[in-house]
Protein backbone atom coordinates (compact mmCIF):
# COMPACT_ATOMS: atom_id res chain seq x y z
CA UNK A 1 0.00 0.00 0.00
CA UNK A 2 1.41 3.34 -1.07
CA UNK A 3 0.21 6.63 0.40
CA UNK A 4 0.88 9.35 -2.16
CA UNK A 5 -2.22 11.47 -1.84
CA UNK A 6 -0.56 14.74 -0.92
CA UNK A 7 2.12 14.57 -3.60
CA UNK A 8 -0.57 14.12 -6.23
CA UNK A 9 -3.23 16.41 -4.76
CA UNK A 10 -0.80 19.31 -4.30
CA UNK A 11 1.16 18.75 -7.53
CA UNK A 12 -0.25 21.83 -9.24
CA UNK A 13 -2.43 24.84 -8.69
CA UNK A 14 -5.65 25.89 -10.39
CA UNK A 15 -5.51 25.54 -14.18
CA UNK A 16 -2.59 23.13 -14.39
CA UNK A 17 -3.74 20.78 -11.62
CA UNK A 18 -4.80 17.90 -13.86
CA UNK A 19 -1.60 17.93 -15.89
CA UNK A 20 0.66 18.19 -12.84
CA UNK A 21 -1.27 15.53 -10.91
CA UNK A 22 -1.07 13.16 -13.88
CA UNK A 23 2.67 13.74 -14.23
CA UNK A 24 3.20 13.10 -10.52
CA UNK A 25 1.11 9.92 -10.61
CA UNK A 26 3.03 8.65 -13.65
CA UNK A 27 6.37 9.41 -12.00
CA UNK A 28 5.31 7.50 -8.89
CA UNK A 29 4.15 4.55 -11.00
CA UNK A 30 7.44 4.48 -12.88
CA UNK A 31 9.42 4.59 -9.64
CA UNK A 32 7.39 1.72 -8.19
CA UNK A 33 7.84 -0.28 -11.40
CA UNK A 34 11.61 0.20 -11.28
CA UNK A 35 11.80 -0.89 -7.64
CA UNK A 36 9.69 -3.99 -8.27
CA UNK A 37 11.64 -4.87 -11.41
CA UNK A 38 14.96 -4.55 -9.58
CA UNK A 39 13.59 -6.76 -6.80
CA UNK A 40 12.53 -9.37 -9.35
CA UNK A 41 8.86 -9.03 -8.53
Amino acid sequence: LINAGRSIIYAGKEQDFAEKARAEALALQQAMDAILTNAGI
